[in-house]
């Protein structure tokens, strides 16, 4: 019931004479009890029956239930309006929740990092993936462990344990975490998000969608679907996909389409940048010309949050730099690039994954062999002989048929060549159609054998561990949690090349 959008649903045959209608009670936090006009609020419970003409639902709940954590904080605590521009799949903005977090011995960013916002409601709090609410925290509770114990099948929980994926890094293989935006996961819905865009003339929406990335209407800002990491203030010599492996490394998206070599030397090549070294000197702290609240308010800072950047991540850093420079900053562009800096520097240290032992290894590389190996057998050698062995096994029917009576045999010498079975002849002009036929089938097949059979466009180039098929390109792997072939959960992504 922290869901506008539900409790409104459960509003849908409520009917008071006071005139209030229902999206005005759903919108301050109450939902139909089914018991006449009653209705109770998701939080505080506080019930409330005697509506008159002329209430503010809003104002009614403030005045009986001034501590409520709706009224105190609606932002922050747990709900989520219609048309929310709220991202909880953000983990700066969960742990923004956990403002009045009660219990001492679970700490606030282990449960935000689990994938948890804090609902405001005794210690409950919420998946943002698999929206299952757990309380009733112990001591020596791990948010991580607990969220797979009562959610195995939650994304997020698998990928943080290990249990949804089979990576190693060093012999190629990705792991299948789940994209923090999966509206967006296929290559088209990632164009058609760029049906307002205005930037034409310096970047190409079909390049920035094929590198990941979506628009979501605020300037030029463009988020990627599998990362969350977003980018601006594009210029016309940018390359996304340099771009992305710039500023956001550990990607997965991209270190499968790409390759781990690529971003390893992208990220070498920034290294020594002059830039980059500044960003990271430590400045010592001066006395602040305003507080943080007053920073808040200013200009870079609201168009930054006009543009949709993380609040959390706003906050955080403009505290930062008040702390180091005794001002905010004073431009969008400054606050924009360290937001950007911050996200590529809370990516890159967030710590690898398991490597495989020897057994999987061995059943990686028989596996890529047998994907490769059963593609490339298909290869005509000898198309002529091919031809030949296709005609014979089609049928005799179709290429050769009797002499008709009262032909002398010199003629049909002429024009026909007789087969080894007396009475029967093949015809020259239709074998060599068939031969011709044959072929064609033969490179079609062949063509077919290498298409995406998901987009039917682009050429194959992922092989899913375990089962080992190769079926899909890298845009359309990235979607896929099971193979399309047999079924099978996939643990784990090979990039593949065909020759």
């Amino acid at each position: 019931m922290n869901i506008e959008e539900n409790r409104l649903a459960l509003l849908e045959n409520w009917v008071d004479n006071s005139g209030i209608s229902a999206q005005e009670i759903a919108a301050a936090g109450f939902y139909a009890t089914r018991n006449g006009s009653e209705v109770q609020c998701y939080w505080c419970l506080i019930k409330v029956n005697s509506w008159q003409e002329g209430d503010n639902a809003l104002e009614k709940h403030r005045q009986l239930s001034p501590n409520c954590p709706f009224i105190v904080n609606p932002r922050y605590c747990g709900n989520i309006p219609i048309d929310s521009d709220i991202d909880f799949l953000d983990e700066a903005t969960r742990l923004e929740t956990y403002q009045n977090w009660p219990v001492s011995f679970i700490q606030p960013a282990d449960l935000a990092r689990a994938g948890f916002y804090y609902i405001n409601r005794s210690d409950q709090v919420k998946c943002a993936w698999c929206q299952r609410v757990i309380g009733e925290w112990e001591v020596l509770d791990d948010p991580v462990t607990e969220h797979l114990k009562f959610s195995p099948a939650c994304q997020k929980a698998r990928s943080l344990t290990g249990a949804n994926e089979v990576s190693d890094i060093g012999i190629g293989i990705q792991p299948v975490t789940p994209p923090k935006f999966p509206n967006y996961v296929s290559l088209a819905s990632r164009i058609r998000s760029f049906a307002n865009w205005k930037y034409d003339h310096v970047q190409d929406p079909t390049t920035l969608a094929e590198a990941g990335f979506y628009y979501f209407g605020n300037r030029d800002e463009v988020k990627c679907f599998h990362c969350g990491g977003g980018l601006c203030f594009w210029l016309e010599q940018d390359q996304p996909w340099y771009e992305h492996a710039h500023w956001f490394p550990k990607c997965h998206f991209l270190l499968l389409a790409k390759g781990p070599l690529y971003v390893q030397q992208i990220q070498e090549r920034h290294k020594n940048d002059p830039e980059t070294k500044a960003h990271q000197i430590k400045t010592t702290p001066v006395q602040p010309i305003m507080t943080l609240d007053e920073a808040m308010d200013s200009e870079p800072v609201q168009i930054c949050l006009q543009m949709g950047l993380s609040i959390g991540r706003i906050k955080s850093l403009t505290k930062r730099h008040l702390e180091a420079t005794g001002r905010p900053y004073s431009t969008p562009q400054a606050l924009a690039e360290a937001i950007l800096d911050d996200q590529r520097e809370a990516e890159c240290d967030d710590d690898d994954r398991e490597t495989l032992q020897r057994p999987i290894r061995s059943m990686v590389a028989n596996t890529l062999w047998s994907a490769i190996q059963a593609t490339s057998s298909r290869t005509i050698e000898n198309p002529t002989e091919n031809s030949e062995f296709e005609s014979r096994g089609r049928g005799e029917r179709d290429l050769i048929t009797p002499i008709p009576s009262g032909i002398s045999t010199s003629r049909t010498n002429e024009i026909t060549t007789v087969g080894e079975a007396s009475g029967f002849q093949v015809s020259d002009s239709i074998a060599k159609d068939t031969e011709e036929l044959t072929l064609e089938e033969e490179n079609k097949r062949l063509k077919d054998a290498r298409e995406c059979k998901i987009c039917m466009s682009n050429e194959i180039g992922v092989v899913f561990i375990p089962c080992g098929h190769l079926v899909t390109c890298v845009q359309c792997a990235v979607a896929m949690t099971s193979c399309c072939m047999c079924r099978s959960d996939i643990k784990g992504r090979v990039r593949t090349f065909l020759p």
